[in-house]
């Protein structure tokens, strides 16, 4: 859905299918779902805005997406998603549920009369019904906490102005000193996941299959993400000889000082 902007919208039993190698298979395509690709990136902005409890700019989203019209004074509805996320979030993201999480928006959602975009009901319904099925194999699976490292890898190499600017505040406070981190989910993408990822959409790069952040920020993907990693470290490397100066002058004055001290002595 995020990848292509097109997707399964009736992903119940029925129509999914074990292959003998071990593939998922859809079946019945009477009912399919497509997302803008504006949409998709505000998708992937407010997942990581929700994950890193960014409630404001959350909330900011909620407009890109078409939920709340454009100019609205999102102060009145920010307390009442705040409380929304927050209660999701208190187990943490990987215990997020996506069908409790979509219900208790809904009643904040016919509160405030929100609009409902044509995409909105069949993404939430394919979701939710994707999570039951998961669910039925495994009581433990999220599907939040199952897609956030994808979703982290394409903020990192996707060629996008709109994602770069997510990148850039996740990265930077408000003084524009960098982070000491960002991107919790990252790490959690392990080999596994990415492989999974790969038999599903038939390619990825050598950085995915290699697997770990060094090797993304390595690989061509990763230019944008190595950009900023390439200026942090000159920054670093002219404040450390900057320093080194400094030291080396206080020195250097210190020496000559004792030096006029020691001729007017001998004088």
């Amino acid at each position: 859905m995020l990848e292509e902007g097109f997707y399964h919208a009736d992903p119940h039993p029925g129509n999914l299918l074990k292959t003998k190698d071990g593939r998922l298979a859809y079946l019945d395509f009477g009912m399919m779902g497509e997302v803008e690709p504006a949409v998709r990136q505000g998708l992937i902005r407010a997942t990581l805005h929700l994950v890193n409890r960014e409630y404001e700019r959350l909330a900011e989203d909620f407009v890109t997406l078409g939920l709340l019209p454009p100019g609205t004074d999102t102060s009145d509805v920010l307390p009442a998603l705040t409380g929304v996320f927050q209660a999701a979030l208190a187990g943490g993201v990987s215990n997020l549920s996506f069908g409790t999480l979509s219900a208790d928006l809904g009643r904040t959602m016919y509160r405030f009369s929100f609009r409902l975009p044509p995409y909105y009901t069949l993404l939430v319904r394919s979701l939710s019904v994707l999570e039951g099925i998961a669910l039925a194999s495994d009581p433990g699976y999220k599907v939040l906490g199952a897609a956030y490292p994808w979703v982290s890898r394409r903020l990192l190499t996707q060629d996008s102005p709109e994602l770069h600017a997510t990148l850039n505040n996740l990265l930077y406070d408000k003084s524009g000193q960098l982070l000491g981190s960002f991107l919790p989910g990252l790490s959690g993408l392990t080999g596994q996941q990415q492989q999974q990822q790969q038999r599903v959409s038939g390619r990825g790069s050598e950085a995915a299959a290699a697997g770990g952040p060094l090797a993304l920020v390595l690989s061509p993907e990763g230019r944008y993400i190595r950009g900023i990693l390439e200026d942090e470290l000159a920054k670093g490397l002219d404040a450390a000889w900057r320093l080194a100066v400094d030291d080396s002058l206080a020195a250097a004055s210190q020496q000559l000082e004792g030096v006029e001290i020691k001729l007017r002595w001998m004088a």
